[in-house]
C-alpha cells in the first residue's frame, strides 16, 4: 500500500473487511466486524487478578491468528439480512491472520481503548463514529519513526557482522494516540 501524492489521486486505497495493510514497515489489521462484542457474549472464563477483559478479547484474535475466531458463528450470523453478525461462511479463509499485526484496530460498541497486548500489537478500538442519532467517537493517531540512533546503531551492526539487521517494530511504544467525541 502506498500513500501517493495529492496531485497523483492515489492516496484513497479500497480494502475488503477484513484486511491486513502494510503501510511503510507497520502492519495494520482492521475489520469492521464488531467481533468484540461477539467475542465477549462467547467468552467463558475466570477473570484472573489484573486481567483487562477488552485487552483480553483481542489476545484472543492474536492467539488464534483469525479476525473472528469464534466458530461457528453465533446465533443469527450469516447470510441473513437481520444477522447481528455479518458473516458469509463461504469467505471463511479470509477471516485468517497469517501475521501478526502491530496494529490491531477493532471497531466495536463496547468501551473505546488503545492497549499494547502481550505479543507486542497495539490494539485498538476507536468506538463508534455515530452512536443512533448522536455523535460517538474516533481515534487520531500519529505512529513516529524509529530514531536515527536506533537506525544507525542496527546499521552499523548489521555491517560488522555482514549480515542484515532484523529491528523490532515496537509500534505501540512509537505511538500517540488519542480518542476523541464528535
Amino acid at each position: 500500500l502506498t500513500g501517493g501524492s495529492p496531485a497523483s489521486g492515489k492516496r484513497v486505497h479500497l480494502v475488503g473487511n477484513p484486511s491486513l495493510l502494510k503501510i511503510n514497515e507497520v502492519v495494520v489489521g482492521v475489520t469492521s466486524t464488531d467481533v468484540l462484542f461477539a467475542l465477549g457474549k462467547e467468552e467463558v472464563a475466570l477473570k484472573p487478578v489484573g486481567s483487562h477483559r477488552l485487552e483480553r478479547l483481542c489476545e484472543h484474535l492474536i492467539q488464534q491468528q483469525s479476525f473472528f475466531p469464534l466458530f461457528p458463528a453465533p446465533a443469527g450470523a450469516g447470510l441473513d439480512a437481520n444477522a447481528k453478525v455479518p458473516l458469509d461462511l463461504r469467505f471463511a479463509e479470509k477471516w485468517k491472520m497469517p501475521v501478526s499485526p502491530d496494529l490491531l484496530i477493532v471497531p466495536s460498541k463496547l468501551q473505546t481503548f488503545a492497549r499494547k497486548l502481550p505479543q507486542g500489537t497495539l490494539a485498538l478500538n476507536p468506538g463508534q463514529l455515530i452512536k443512533g442519532s448522536a455523535g460517538g467517537t474516533y481515534a487520531s493517531m500519529t505512529i513516529h519513526p524509529v530514531p536515527k540512533a536506533q537506525l544507525e546503531q542496527a546499521a552499523s551492526s548489521g555491517k560488522q557482522a555482514r549480515q542484515e539487521t532484523l529491528l523490532p517494530h515496537q509500534v505501540a511504544e512509537r505511538t500517540s494516540l488519542q480518542i476523541r467525541r464528535i
